[in-house]
């Protein structure tokens, strides 16, 4: 489980601040949400290397820079996993060394393979070709039968392709993926096979893929996935729309030094409730090791008198009415005056390593306030 564990534990470290006892907390905190067991050091736990282009690219189509929530992932995922392929010695074979939970469910698996550009003696051979169209077959590798020794193979999807093509060409391995979720020791990986379309055969290392040392180009696994959390918080309507609503954090006033948090008040002159800004710098507290984007993001916070009358700026609910006029009347002295709390949530999208130095893209909901009002 990452540090980000299910059950939102991101909201518990507001609390603490760089210090040596604020890092003991935080590993602590790491403790508690991997189940109990060990946290080792930051440093350690999150390798640093360049996150693929795609999840940074996926990660720019759903957040706004500040980490909201703008648009829906594909296939509505509220989480997708990227494992990278740990196959080297051989060009046609790719393995994924992937892990979920079995209560999560896999809504798509996409195989991500960059094919090359051709060279140029590469591309002489290319000319005793009839056809310049070739097809590719991605195939599951499956575990012999035991009466016999050699692995099978199942074919996942066929495609036709332009031997001259370069770029990335995706393909749908949700069969295989399931499979490997279900049991893990049928994880035998993928092969990709390629012929000509007049069944000629195809010079040797005319068609390459990227692999090995090419680290923005290495073939990928993405798992889009549904977490089965009850989601709440809702999308922002566009970045365009964030304007009006919210400060940057280069609006944000800081606090004194080693402060986790930096707080702006923007309440009104009386007082009343209203919403204040709450910044969240992952880097202050030691996270920007593992935390990919954003830096850091504005959760607000609300605060302010919900004293009697209660304004229509101040949002009440009909319960809140009644109870500041119950209040003011001194009915009882067990009434207390309405509450100043957020009632609109927005989510929040985090792209960051997991323990081995995975690459996920996670969405939290109801993490930013977006409005407050008397309850």
């Amino acid at each position: 489980m990452s540090a980000f564990g299910r059950n939102g534990g991101l909201l518990l470290f507001i609390l603490v601040t760089v210090s040596a006892a604020g890092a003991a907390s935080l590993e602590k905190l790491l403790e508690v949400l991997q189940g109990g067991t060990s946290a080792t050091p930051l440093q350690q736990r999150w390798p640093r290397h360049a996150p693929p282009p795609y999840m940074l690219e996926l990660y720019r189509s759903v957040a706004a820079p500040d980490g909201l929530t703008v648009s829906p992932t594909p296939h509505r995922a509220n989480v997708v996993r990227c494992f990278a392929d740990r196959e080297s010695r051989h060009r046609s074979h790719f393995f994924f060394n992937i892990s979920m939970e079995k209560s999560d469910k896999l809504l798509e698996a996409e195989f991500h393979v960059y094919k090359m550009k051709p060279r140029t003696k590469e591309k002489r051979k290319a000319k005793t070709l009839k056809s310049q169209l070739l097809e590719l077959k991605v195939y599951q590798v499956l575990p012999p039968v035991k009466s016999k020794r050699k692995k099978r193979k199942r074919i996942l999807e066929t495609r036709r392709i332009s031997l001259h093509s370069t770029g990335w060409e995706i393909f749908s391995v949700k069969q295989a993926a399931a499979d490997w979720i279900k049991d893990n020791e049928l994880n035998l990986g993928l092969t990709i096979s390629i012929r000509s379309l007049d069944d000629e055969p195809v010079p040797k290392g005319l068609v390459k893929f990227a692999k090995g040392n090419r680290s923005n180009k290495l073939p990928l696994l993405v798992l889009f996935v549904d977490d089965s959390r009850q989601t709440v918080g809702k999308f922002a309507p566009s970045s365009e729309g964030l304007a009006a609503n919210f400060s940057t954090s280069s609006d944000l006033t800081r606090t004194k030094r080693g402060d986790v948090i930096s707080l702006e008040s923007h309440s009104d002159k009386n007082g009343s409730c209203s919403r204040h800004d709450l910044y969240i710098d992952f880097d202050r507290i030691g996270w920007a090791a593992w935390i990919i984007s954003p830096k850091g993001y504005n959760a607000y916070q609300c605060k302010g008198d919900c004293s009697f009358p209660l304004g229509q700026n101040q949002r009440p609910t009909n319960h809140a009415t009644v109870q500041s006029i119950a209040h003011e009347l001194g009915l009882t002295n067990a009434v207390k005056l309405p509450c100043c709390v957020p009632d609109r949530l927005l989510s929040i999208s985090l792209l960051y390593f997991d323990e081995v130095g995975n690459v996920i893209l996670k969405q939290y909901d109801d993490m930013v306030a977006m409005g407050c009002g008397c309850h």
